[in-house]
């Protein structure tokens, strides 16, 4: 249980300080080069995210219904997103900088921590045709 306390403490400061780097780094003076410390807390994120869904991927009693959880999805398009815009850094469309977007998911990930975060999260999964629609407004702009 005290391990479980510490690793749910990290991830919870991860994310946070996650975040925090990813609002800094928005601003115009960052466009053009990402500082490395910035950098070290992405690799250290996604890293870490990969895993932790991968373990539970790997361990849930059934995978198909794994996939089909919101929380799951959330995950998911917290960290691999980033995977992306690593291998395509170099590509001459600015247009994969939409991909940032999809770190605020990692805000997602303190649901898990919160039951009244999960009721929220539910009534948007439960209204997903409106929430892609919402996803696909903001891409667009």
């Amino acid at each position: 249980l005290r391990a479980a306390f510490w690793y749910q403490a990290i991830s919870i400061a991860l994310i946070l300080i996650n975040t925090a780097c990813f609002i800094i780094t928005s601003e115009p003076m960052f466009h053009n080069q990402t500082p490395i410390w910035s950098l070290a807390f992405d690799i250290i994120a996604v890293v870490m995210f990969t895993g932790d869904w991968v373990v539970r991927f790997v361990c849930a009693p059934s995978q198909l219904d794994f996939l089909r959880n919101a929380f799951n999805i959330f995950d998911f398009l917290s960290f691999a997103p980033t995977y992306f815009e690593w291998i395509f850094n170099n590509h001459p469309v600015s247009a994969l900088r939409f991909l940032r977007l999809f770190r605020v998911f990692r805000l997602f990930r303190l649901i898990r921590f919160s039951a009244t975060l999960k009721i929220a999260v539910q009534a948007i999964s439960e209204s997903k045709e409106g929430f892609v629609l919402l996803v696909m407004v903001i891409i667009v702009n």
